[in-house]
């Protein structure tokens, strides 16, 4: 693990780097996380669409920490209800932002992508927060906040289609998630090395 990694407290990891460009960068993340969750997918076969949006809080998760994706996710989700005008969906929306935070846990287990460090381990922990934050946004938290907020779909086959839907996002999340950082790692090293 990285020294620096070990030195930190956990708390400030999860917390992130808060300074200007942590702001810009959750604002402008959370734009294009919006646009994205409204124009940027595409169908990959039946009702099943590729996720494009779910990318961004990938890639700040891994340079800027937690909260940062977070907040991405949150602000993103209420951006997007607005644009498509289908109502406001705490439920869905508060389910993705939780997912965003277990995704954005790489530098809590030593992935520092602007330092080029991302191995098969991150790779294999990343897998495994994505589908556990899965587990817990859309088999606890989804369930939970539907019950209050709209009890006449948390009855009915809602739920339990939410959550497939939640897994095949999170299936391919993990897949093309896996590959941006990757490629970013590798980025960050050559231009550390040409430096």
């Amino acid at each position: 693990m990285n020294e620096t990694v070990k030195k930190q407290c956990p708390w400030k990891i999860l917390l992130g780097d808060w300074n200007t460009m942590t702001l810009i960068t959750v604002a402008v993340g959370a734009i294009v996380f919006g646009l994205l969750s409204v124009f940027g997918d595409f169908s990959v076969f039946g009702r099943f669409r590729f996720p494009t949006a779910m990318l961004i809080p990938v890639a700040v998760g891994g340079i800027y920490g937690t909260l940062p994706a977070f907040f991405i996710v949150f602000i993103g989700s209420l951006a997007s209800n607005f644009l498509r005008v289908s109502g406001f969906w705490f439920d869905m929306t508060m389910s993705y932002a939780v997912l965003g935070l277990f995704i954005g846990m790489l530098p809590l287990y030593g992935a520092k992508i602007s330092e080029g460090i991302f191995t098969v381990k991150h790779a294999a922990i990343f897998a495994v927060c994505c589908l556990i934050g899965q587990a817990v946004a859309f088999g606890v938290v989804f369930p939970i906040l539907a019950s209050v907020f709209r009890p006449d779909y948390f009855f009915g086959i809602y739920p339990v289609q939410a959550f497939i839907n939640g897994l095949y996002t999170t299936t391919t999340l993990v897949i093309s998630g896996i590959l941006l950082l990757s490629l970013m790692a590798k980025l960050y090293r050559k231009k550390t090395k040409t430096v």
